[in-house]
């Protein structure tokens, strides 16, 4: 059994890590930035578990931040052929045991509510320089309806710079 001890008027496990502070310190930012975002605040509260959360945990997650706080985040996963075929076909969510199992680099989720789209991406770019491709899926204002766009190193076409600027 857990023993809960106050803490300053709220109650607070002994047995909390360093690394659960840290997940809920990131969780609250991921959600922060969420709702700065007119496409992704009506996310549903499950979504931050499913999506975020085993990012966060698997090391596949980069917030972005300014001298005022978060300003973006990305997440990515690398899946197998299998997991890249469906994702380019279909509107499906990996599961969580499928995030790094295979060579496809997929940008799941780029939220940049405030801009700075150039710089996340460069950032993206050194972080990744050793992938010469990888994908991303675009949710459109429209119906939000998805689009899928290949990057390939060094090669951005005009829609994908403007998308990125």
């Amino acid at each position: 059994m857990l023993k809960i001890q106050p803490v300053r008027g709220r109650f607070m496990s002994q047995e909390r890590t360093v690394s659960n502070e840290k997940e809920m310190q990131l969780i609250g930012e991921v959600t922060w930035l969420l709702l700065q975002s007119p496409l992704h605040r009506e996310y549903p509260l499950h979504v931050l578990e499913s999506r975020f959360l085993n990012a966060i945990r698997l090391g596949q997650c980069r917030i972005y931040y300014d001298s005022k706080g978060p300003i973006g985040l990305v997440t990515w996963a690398q899946v197998t052929e299998a997991w890249h075929q469906k994702l380019m076909e279909q509107d499906e969510w990996l599961p969580e045991e499928e995030w790094n199992r295979g060579n496809y680099l997929w940008f799941m989720d780029f939220i940049a509510p405030f801009g700075n789209c150039t710089s996340i991406r460069r950032s993206l770019s050194a972080q990744f320089r050793h992938k010469t491709k990888a994908w991303c899926r675009r949710i459109g204002d429209e119906k939000r309806a998805d689009r899928v766009f290949l990057h390939r190193k060094g090669h951005l076409t005009d829609e994908q710079e403007g998308y990125l600027n």
